[in-house]
């Protein structure tokens, strides 16, 4: 589609960056929107939002580039090149969950609570992702010939160009859209601790693992399945069945 979304001189301003900003800005402010009525301090969450940033660009990265090491191996210095694409979402997520949770602990913070708080923006964080794959051509789908086909056509997409492709990426975001909506309008009605989070990562890791059969980029094969399938099976699971767990030894106990 439009991988370079305007160029003013050598300035270049790639779509995939933009739309991950866009995502990132709008998920901010919904938990700051939150966390206000609560009396935490802003300061609080920004130094959270800018922690969880880094780690979880550095951690999708990372991950991406293991996969796709071949990729990088002629040319190193394009493993830096974030705007082009190339963001594991999982890496991403596991490792901001993991710098959240320590950051959280020592400020004293309630976990759980927390968690609820970001699940509706880490949806709509993802919906605006996704918009900006479509637009690099990154995350494509296999060749269809449905009335929605897409074709890339740019020079600089990562899709294969002249081809009817699913926009897979589309799928995604329309998902994630209505889950934000689901999650959004859910935090309003009684609920235990966490579980607008667990709820978050069932419909995301459900959705991923259905929409995976229809991708064809490369991603790495586990089990003969891409990885990324896998292993959004495996938080599907994990995230179905851990909430019943803890609820039934809190009863217990």
């Amino acid at each position: 589609m439009y991988p370079i979304l305007f160029q003013i001189g050598p300035l270049r301003i790639y779509s995939y960056g933009f739309f991950l900003a866009v995502g990132f800005f709008v998920a901010l402010q919904l938990v700051l929107k939150q966390t206000k009525k609560v009396g935490i301090d802003k300061k609080v969450i920004y130094d959270l939002a800018f922690y969880v940033l880094i780690s979880a660009i550095l951690g999708s990265r990372i991950v991406h580039v293991l996969f796709d090491f071949g990729e990088y191996i002629n040319t190193p210095w394009r493993i830096f090149y974030f705007w082009e694409g190339g963001l594991f979402f999982h890496g991403g997520l596991l490792a901001g969950i993991f710098v959240a949770i320590i950051y959280i602990r020592k400020k004293k913070l309630n976990l759980r609570q927390f968690a609820d708080w970001v699940a509706p923006g880490l949806a709509i964080g993802y919906f605006f992702g996704r918009i900006g794959c479509f637009f690099a051509g990154c995350c494509y789908g296999k060749e269809t010939h449905l009335p929605w086909r897409v074709v890339f056509r740019h020079l600089q997409s990562l899709a294969p160009l002249e081809t009817p492709l699913h926009p897979t990426q589309l799928y995604s975001a329309l998902v994630n859209f209505i889950l934000f909506l689901y999650l959004w309008q859910r935090k309003n009605k009684p609920h235990y601790p966490g579980e607008i989070f667990w709820q978050y990562l069932i419909g995301y890791s459900g959705t991923r693992f259905i929409i995976e059969f229809l991708r064809a980029d490369e991603r790495g094969v586990i089990f003969g399945l891409p990885f990324t399938q896998v292993l959004s099976l495996f938080i599907f699971l994990v995230a179905l069945f851990t909430p019943h767990l803890i609820i039934s030894r809190s009863a217990r106990d």
